[in-house]
Order: C-alpha cells, then structure tokens, then sequence
C-alpha cells in the first residue's frame, strides 16, 4: 500500500508550524533588508537597514558574548527546558504567587512544552552556555489575524536594564 502524501497547509499558522527553524527565522524573524523609499528631510535622515538574524550578540556595556539560538519546543534539551523554567521561576514567581491562580509548576511546565511553541535563547558563550535569558514565541491567531505571539520574555538581571 502506498503511502498516504501529507496535507498540504491551508492556514498560515499551520504552514508555519511546519517551517524548520531555519525557515522560520527566515521568513519571520529576519527582517527585509530591501531599500525603502524615504522623503529626504534634513532634520530626519532615514533609518537605518534593519540587522539580520545572527547567531552572535555582545553586550554593550560588558563585552559579554552571547549566543543565540531558535529552538522548536519539541526539540529543547530537558537542561534547556529546566534552565527557561527556573528563570521563570527565578523572575516571575512573585508575580504568579500574587495572582489568582498562583504558581502552579506542573501546568507551566506543560505549557512549555506545547508542541507549537518556538524558544529564542540567549546562552553565555563558552563551555558552559548556560542561559541568560529567553523567550517563547508562537505563530497563531489574535483576533482573527495570523500573528507571532510571545508567551514569555525573561532576562537575568545583568541583561535587564
């Protein structure tokens, strides 16, 4: 019996579900670099070209040297995932233990894990790579519209500010 051929995507959160990661940060993460046209004001030159993706960040005050990834959720080591759920923990518990629902581990775990969700992460260059900061991201609806949303942002403390 043959094979039966996969569905085609009809609906763009579904085709980009389906993008590597390399794909993804292509089509929705790397910014087009075509040229726009600007009035000429001498007050108010024209922006500068959006940067494309890099792998690679220094901190600008530190020379820190980062290195950043895209990582499908279903692909995120369990010490990855451990590492974005203790900053979380780390950042945001007071915020959940104030709240209605208080902070409830095992469902933020789950929540990590769904299957459509996509990790920016921000790791310490070296050997021990560990990371410094994150943020979760996923292609879905918002009011009717295919959106990027992002579900989390956290960033140790020598990043924030």
């Amino acid at each position: 019996m043959a094979p039966k051929r996969q569905r085609a995507p009809t609906s763009p959160i579904e085709r980009a579900n389906r993008k590597t990661d390399e794909e993804f940060i292509s089509d929705y993460l790397q910014p087009s670099v075509t040229p726009t046209s600007h009035p000429s004001s001498p007050a108010q030159p024209p922006p500068p070209p959006p940067k494309p993706w890099t792998p690679k960040w220094s901190h600008p005050k530190t020379g820190t040297k980062y290195a950043i990834s895209l990582v499908q959720s279903g692909k995120l080591s369990e010490e990855d995932l451990k590492a974005c759920f203790d900053l979380i923990k780390e950042t945001s518990y007071d915020d959940y233990q104030n709240s209605k629902d208080k902070w409830q581990p095992r469902k933020k775990m789950e929540e990590m894990k769904s299957p459509d969700l996509r990790y920016v992460l921000v790791k310490e260059d070296g050997s021990n790579g560990s990371i410094r900061a994150f943020t979760s991201l996923m292609p879905t609806f918002e009011e009717g519209q295919p959106v990027v949303y992002c579900y989390e942002i956290h960033l140790k403390p020598e990043l924030q500010g």
